[in-house]
């Protein structure tokens, strides 16, 4: 067993202050730039090579995870209002993996071509993959138009769709279902005929209503069901469940300090039962592989103003995208970039301030963006006060946790194995069992959000802390 501690002779990379950290840039992939069908080809070259490299990683031995695969679309946005090019290019140093151009105003009145053709290429350009919202009061011919435009007759393929906003946001009734069955098969049909190969994700209620999820992907081929194949075709109308979810509202009324925790549990709830459906729905129609259903959140945070700006949202945010990695999710896309003044009251949700100063939601999804990939791994704490997860990437060579201490007040002292018997014990112990026997003590402050990053070895390289009193996280390589 090798143990280490953290001294306090570590080499700065990165000072504390109001500019994002610097990663290498992200690579484009081929589905930016080419035709569907030369996609089609990439993603069967990118399957095989996925397979292959999988099987490797197993061959080799520690270290391993045991959870999903982390999707390469996890971290997310939403854009509504125009944002200003310096507000354009502080997002694009968050990392954002997916930028979704929806909601009610976009339902009721979809913005020009030229305006979506500008935010398409920011996406891209940010290294994010666009999804666009076609309108469910359209005509499944406007909505194939669009389709088309981006994917037949321009060079800037979009891959994410959905259909509609919260359609029956808190009426939901027995009929609701059948309703957005009503409007969605002819629209995703349409689009489909032009490219077959798009993800059309929804139906983006304002909440996980149970039951009318539960009717709308039954599997059962009855009217309400949109899970099944368009008729006639080898492709299905729906390819994943989509929802929204805005903590703190009434009747619960879920104040900043309760953020982290029944907050958290507020989502982490759907999302268990969300999965559940999604497997429920797959298996009904035997979707296996690229077919299977997937889910994302098209909109999350708190509600707005005081709690958006907190740094409990930040952390409430964090656990919200492990707990997607945990259960397979496809994306988590934040609701907004910045809105309503940006001075943290009313209904201010972005992720910047009105100066651009990036929020706690943002130093969070920076973090997770940058540091999460591979395949997730759970991470079991002795302290329901520090919460961690972590993930395993052979492929770029490392072993990565992040741990929050959600606590306002105590600094811990913590320990986390890496090995396969390892065990959550003591004051605060983490345990991650990704088969390397070493054990690493570190402190950790009061609301603190840090990120463990090891070598292959076990060894630890680098740590990211970020706390309630700093204005940005602090990286450090161990000397």
């Amino acid at each position: 067993m090798i143990r280490t501690r953290l001294a306090p002779s570590w080499w700065f990379t990165s000072a504390v202050g109001l500019r994002p950290i610097k990663y290498p840039e992200r690579m484009t992939t081929p589905s930016r730039r080419e035709g569907a069908s030369t996609r089609n080809l990439v993603s069967r070259i990118a399957l095989a090579l996925a397979v292959t490299v999988g099987l490797s990683a197993c061959d080799a031995g520690p270290p391993h995870a045991d959870g999903p695969d982390i999707s390469s679309t996890l971290v997310g946005n939403n854009v509504w209002h125009i944002p200003s090019e310096a507000a354009w290019q502080v997002t694009g140093e968050a990392g954002l993996q997916f930028l979704r151009v929806g909601g009610i105003a976009y339902d009721n009145a979809l913005a020009p071509n030229s305006l979506l053709d500008m935010w398409v290429q920011e996406a891209f350009d940010m290294g994010a993959e666009p999804q666009l919202q076609v309108s469910r009061f359209g005509t499944p011919e406007e909505a194939a138009k669009l389709v088309a435009h981006f994917n037949v007759d321009t060079d800037r393929p979009v891959v994410y769709w959905g259909i509609g906003n919260e359609p029956f946001c808190r009426v939901v009734t027995p009929e609701s279902a059948a309703q957005v069955a009503e409007y969605w098969k002819p629209i995703a049909a349409a689009m489909k005929e032009v490219d077959p190969t798009i993800k059309i994700f929804g139906p983006n209620e304002c909440d996980f209503y149970e039951d009318y999820y539960g009717e709308l992907f039954s599997g059962d081929g009855s009217a309400s069901d949109i899970s099944g194949k368009v008729p006639g075709e080898d492709y299905y109308y729906t390819d994943g469940v989509a929802w929204h979810l805005y903590v703190g509202y009434p009747p619960e009324e879920i104040g900043i300090d309760a953020l982290t925790t029944t907050g958290f549990q507020e989502y982490r709830s759907r999302i268990e039962r969300t999965r559940a459906l999604v497997d429920q729905a797959n298996a009904a129609n035997d979707r296996t592989g690229a077919d299977a259903l997937e889910w994302g959140i098209g909109e999350f945070n708190g509600r707005g103003g005081a709690r958006v700006c907190s740094f409990e949202n930040g952390q409430m945010i964090a656990s919200v995208y492990g707990a997607i990695m945990e259960f397979g999710g496809s994306y988590g896309a934040l609701w907004s970039i910045q809105e309503s003044g940006g001075q943290c009251h009313g209904s201010d949700h972005g992720f910047l301030s009105l100066t651009l100063e990036p929020r706690p939601s943002y130093w969070h999804m920076q973090m997770v963006s940058h540091y999460f990939s591979g395949t997730y791994q759970a991470v079991a704490s002795s302290t329901e006060t520090v919460r961690a997860f972590g993930s395993v990437d052979r492929g770029d060579g490392r072993v990565t946790a992040m741990v929050m201490n959600i606590d306002t007040s105590s600094t811990l002292t913590c320990s986390i194995g890496l090995a396969e018997g390892a065990e959550a014990s003591g004051t605060c112990g983490l345990a991650m069992p990704v088969g390397l026997d070493t054990t690493t003590d570190f402190d950790i402050g009061p609301s603190t959000t840090m990120v463990l990053v090891f070598d292959l070895d076990g060894a630890l390289v680098s740590t990211v802390t970020y706390s309630a009193d700093d204005n940005a996280p602090v990286v450090r390589s161990v000397s």
